[in-house]
């Protein structure tokens, strides 16, 4: 199981709607990426990108899990409680896969980072904590389309931030608490289990 800040798994995913530009236009969409910590489920830091994963996506999330959280959300306007979104730090080993991110840390040995494990080629469930906790939508078997959104990039991103607050809160992790916690964890949820660790 290991402890609080041991290792995470980062994951970023597309949202299914493209967001509103400022005369009307559609963007390219908005990709979400989430650290989740393996042990608490704890999603530890959030990041944006437009159009496809970045190596900034990714040092964007580690930033967001390294600052206060409540300093964090005010810069999108949302004001949290300090329990709220309780962590603060970096993990020791960090999960992703083979995407651009991995790709451009492997390439610049200055800023390679020897924590990082890769998931294996081919291997759809090797981050599976992060990839579970990922917003699902339906499939249609009707041709190419896409939903345009009312909301603007920063809107969309403030409810993605709204929405790691919300399944902080509400994901249910009874299956990682010890036996010998059972008794002093309230709730079975990722900031419940955090906060014990």
């Amino acid at each position: 199981m290991g402890n609080a800040y041991e290792r995470v798994e980062y994951d970023p995913f597309h949202n299914s709607a493209l967001p509103k530009g400022v005369l009307g236009a559609t963007m390219p969409k908005l990709i979400t990426g989430r650290l989740r910590d393996a042990a608490s489920g704890m999603i530890t830091g959030i990041s944006f990108d437009m159009g496809g994963e970045t190596l900034t996506a990714y040092y964007a999330a580690q930033f967001c899990a390294a600052v206060d959280k409540q300093r964090y959300c005010r810069l999108f306007g949302i004001d949290i409680q300090p329990w709220e979104w309780s962590c603060v730090g970096i993990s020791l080993k960090v999960h992703m896969d083979r995407g651009p991110a991995s790709s451009a840390i492997a390439e610049d040995t200055i800023i390679f980072n020897e924590n990082i494990e890769l998931a294996p080629s081919g291997k759809g469930q090797a981050k599976a904590i992060v990839e579970s906790s990922h917003p699902r939508s339906l499939k249609q078997n009707e041709g190419p389309s896409y939903l345009q959104s009312d909301l603007s990039i920063f809107q969309m991103c403030k409810q993605e931030i709204l929405r790691v607050l919300k399944d902080n809160e509400s994901f249910d992790v009874s299956e990682r608490i010890p036996a010998e916690w059972m008794d002093s964890v309230d709730r079975a949820t990722p900031l419940c289990l955090f906060n014990e660790f």
